[in-house]
């Protein structure tokens, strides 16, 4: 049985500043991320990574994880969990990767991953992320 998760908590969006314009926000979600300019989608996951150095700096996993992916909604419209969760995943794995949390978002140190249902918290969108040593 699986105890002791370390929890992340994830934004939904990032805002990519700009020098004449207002800035921009970006959704993370997949519909968004196939219709990025490679430059943006680089952009959107650097500043992903970035958000999360308080919460990564100084995490190491030593042993194989496995993660739940709780999506919370900031309103009550309709979503399709796998649209937001696919782009946090790969934003979430390749950020661990790039503070030594993990050595490589391979299978052989990344186990079970689950998305569960999405739950309403009004305006307060996110993703919390449970990692766990031990399986789930």
């Amino acid at each position: 049985m699986a105890t002791n998760p370390h929890i992340f908590t994830s934004p939904v969006s990032v805002i990519l500043p700009r020098k004449t314009k207002a800035d921009r926000t970006l959704y993370l979600n997949l519909n968004a991320y196939r219709n990025w300019h490679h430059s943006i989608s680089n952009d959107a996951k650097q500043r992903y990574t970035e958000a999360m150095v308080s919460q990564m700096d100084g995490v190491v996993f030593s042993e194989k994880i496995h993660i739940i992916y709780q999506l919370y909604v900031g309103d009550k419209r309709a979503r399709d969990k796998g649209n937001v969760l696919s782009i946090i995943q790969k934003f979430f794995l390749d950020s661990l990767v790039h503070y030594g949390c993990i050595p490589d978002d391979r299978d052989v140190y990344i186990g079970r991953e689950i998305f569960e249902e999405p739950k309403y918290d009004k305006g307060r969108a996110r993703v919390e992320i449970m990692v766990f040593t031990s399986k789930i």
